[in-house]
């Protein structure tokens, strides 16, 4: 694995002029006289002039020279937001188990590509405390089938203990899609008034594994898409339970951890949530690594066992969740049931690499 330090030179941004390769910090080129045209990156200008000697420049800045610094973007990324969605059902128990002995080797992986700017959020794959009917789920699976088959006409019957209609809004804790600030047992993880971490708070190893270890007690209908979507969507609005998280100038991490397909809970297909996570990052899928830590047990080579409803043990196909995965660019998967996801996180350096040389932020 390389250290930050030597990522950090691979990925200095370039200019690319016509088909001139990127690699020399100094690099001329004069033709033979008969158009006058002349290129150097040295000093990033361009003058124009034709066979007599004549200079018609671009855009007279100095000399005729035109400064090209503002007009080309630079590459390469200075920030990264990382959100890891972690599913939080009852099947969860023995990948939690895998997951929170492989924390130390997370934080490894993530602090050797990130730099000194860097947001770190977790997310788990249902409503929380209180699981009310809102207006984000209630065409979920389960509430959005009850009220409608229940209620077609708007009337006061109840899911959770809630009403249908109207909904009410609810505290962060309740919200599906919010960044959690305690583990699944209610510890609070010391977050300084914000559900992410920041590369500068304290203790940070320690906050990530609070937040990593959500717990088994989830509703089983999972939703681990619809709860990424949330949180990057209306919950990272001004004011907002996630407000502060998502920057258009960073690369968006996104790790998916889960033994179940999303084939029933988040609305929509793999495309439409392509569509909608791009869509978060200023329609540019490039600005999005997804990782995903998911069921295998339908593959030859999978390490999951087929799932057992009895115990809770094993995997079932993630067939839709991989399709999502392996349709962004810099996109990659493994098995849940893998014993040590470290390997995986250093498996998946060379796309973040590639994906931060290659990203453009707005502006």
């Amino acid at each position: 694995m390389l250290p930050w330090s030597s990522l950090a030179g691979r990925l200095s941004a370039c200019v690319v002029l016509a088909l001139s390769a990127c690699g020399s910090t100094e690099r001329a080129r004069e033709d033979d006289g008969s158009n006058g045209i002349s290129v150097s990156l040295s000093s990033v200008s361009v003058s124009v002039g034709d066979a007599s000697g004549q200079d018609d420049s671009v855009g007279d800045l100095d000399d005729g020279k035109l400064d090209l610094e503002a007009m080309v973007p630079e590459m390469g990324c200075t920030k990264v937001d990382l959100v890891f969605v972690v599913d939080n059902s009852a099947s969860m128990f023995d990948e939690q188990q895998q997951l929170i002995a492989s924390v130390p080797g997370f934080i490894a992986s993530i602090e050797a590509i990130l730099g000194e700017d860097f947001h770190v959020m977790v997310i788990d794959t249902d409503v929380g405390t209180g699981a009310a009917c809102y207006e984000s789920i209630y065409n979920s699976f389960d509430c959005g089938l009850w009220c409608g088959a229940n209620c077609p006409d708007g009337c006061a019957c109840e899911c959770n203990a809630e009403p249908c209609a109207p909904f009410g809004e609810l505290p962060c804790e309740a919200r599906l899609g919010a960044g959690r600030v305690t583990d699944g047992a209610g510890t609070d993880c010391g977050l300084p008034e914000r559900r992410w971490l920041d590369a500068a708070d304290a203790n940070r190893d320690a906050a990530f594994t609070c937040m990593a270890s959500v717990g088994v007690e989830g509703e089983p209908n999972e939703r681990p898409v619809q709860a990424l979507e949330v949180a990057l969507g209306e919950l990272a609005g001004p004011a907002a339970c996630n407000d502060g998280f998502l920057r258009q100038d960073a690369l968006l991490i996104v790790t998916v951890i889960s033994d179940e397909d999303d084939s029933l809970a988040s609305p929509g297909d793999p495309q439409q949530w392509y569509d909608t996570l791009a869509a978060s990052k200023n329609d540019n899928p490039d600005a999005v690594v997804l990782l995903g830590l998911l069921g295998d047990s339908d593959l030859p080579d999978g390490l999951c066992a087929p799932f057992d409803p009895v115990d809770n043990s094993g995997s079932q196909p993630s067939t839709r969740l991989r399709e999502w995965v392996e349709s962004f660019q810099y996109g990659s998967r493994a098995s849940v049931c893998d014993t040590d996801y470290a390997g995986f996180f250093d498996d998946a350096l060379a796309s973040i690499v590639s994906a931060c040389d290659e990203f453009v932020p707005p502006g």
